[in-house]
């Protein structure tokens, strides 16, 4: 029933562009009587939508779209029925900024995580790619914007940041640098920035 979204996707040669796939959690199966234990969560970046997905039958049960635009890494905060989205494109096709947006599956209301009044100086933006990794007690996140090479961890009660992670690295002493680079630090993309669990 969903094929005719297909109309609007960005490229014709991924038309869904699968980017992150989870299980499912007991909050989201508690929402709904037709998904199993065993199936799973994809965000489909060119559609700009993440559904659930049957496991053993593969039928999309659920399609969630909102104001999130071409986002990666559709993640559920712990148990619960809320998702952690990072949104590349921030509910903006051209010029964003990224946002951590949490999405709940119960009313398909959003709330903006970061960018927020408790983090004014963050202004992210991350074409392409992204990561979330929410800390064992569900009480943190960490999000990279990966090709800014930048990575926050916020609380997410409040959104206060707690960390500022920068991938800056010296780069005077690699030949390969040259010219004005060898007495300067490069910033380089941080794809991953992972709590262990």
């Amino acid at each position: 029933p969903y094929r005719g979204m297909l109309i609007d996707t960005p490229d014709d040669c991924d038309p869904l562009h699968v980017n992150y796939v989870m299980p499912v959690t007991a909050g989201i199966r508690s929402l709904y009587n037709d998904v199993a234990p065993d199936d799973l969560v994809i965000s489909l970046r060119s559609l700009s939508a993440f559904a659930i997905l049957g496991r053993r039958d593969a039928r999309v049960k659920h399609l969630f779209t909102g104001t999130f635009r071409r986002q990666h890494d559709v993640h559920p905060l712990g148990q619960s029925a809320t998702m952690l989205i990072f949104d590349n494109h921030g509910a903006d096709w051209l010029a964003g900024p990224s946002r951590l947006l949490a999405y709940d599956l119960a009313d398909h209301a959003e709330h903006t995580l970061l960018p927020n009044p408790n983090a004014p100086n963050v202004k992210m933006f991350s074409d392409t790619a992204g990561d979330i990794s929410v800390s064992p007690d569900g009480s943190r996140a960490i999000v990279a914007s990966s090709l800014e090479g930048r990575g926050y961890e916020i609380r997410i009660a409040d959104g206060k940041i707690l960390t500022i992670f920068n991938d800056i690295h010296d780069v005077s002493k690699v030949p390969a640098a040259g010219g004005s680079r060898a007495r300067e630090a490069a910033r380089f993309a941080l794809y991953n920035l992972q709590y262990v669990h």
